[in-house]
């Protein structure tokens, strides 16, 4: 199996945990948006990188430096998840939820190629 296709495996499993937290969020704790969007990716982040980092990059041993590398992806790959959110949400009117699908898009493909060619790169 191709890396990116474990990528895509790991992130459907984040993908769903995330977007329940995030639904959760919204509707049983009426969060805004981006507030329900950061507490559904902080859930899935060390999840993520443990299964990135074994299952799909098989890097081996974590040091300091992939941990932090991994976060700093995670940060940029978020940002452009959040700016997606906004823009959809705020700018295009579209359902928080509609909204939220084509952020977790940008976010997958912006942080696969970061982690491809930076966090786990050999």
């Amino acid at each position: 199996m191709s890396q990116f296709l474990k990528f895509i495996l790991v992130g459907l499993i984040n993908t769903a945990v995330g977007y329940i937290v995030f639904l959760v969020g919204l509707h049983f704790f009426s969060l805004v948006p981006s507030i329900a969007n950061t507490f559904s990716y902080a859930i899935a982040l060390i999840f993520s990188f443990f299964l990135s980092k074994n299952f799909v990059f098989d890097y081996g041993v974590t040091d300091f430096r992939a941990i932090i590398k991994f976060i700093c992806a995670f940060i940029i790959a978020f940002t452009c998840n959040q700016m997606i959110l906004y823009v959809g949400y705020n700018i295009f009117a579209l359902p928080a939820e509609a909204a939220q699908i084509f952020a977790m898009c940008t976010y997958t493909i912006i942080f696969f190629i970061i982690n491809k060619l930076f966090v786990f790169k050999r």
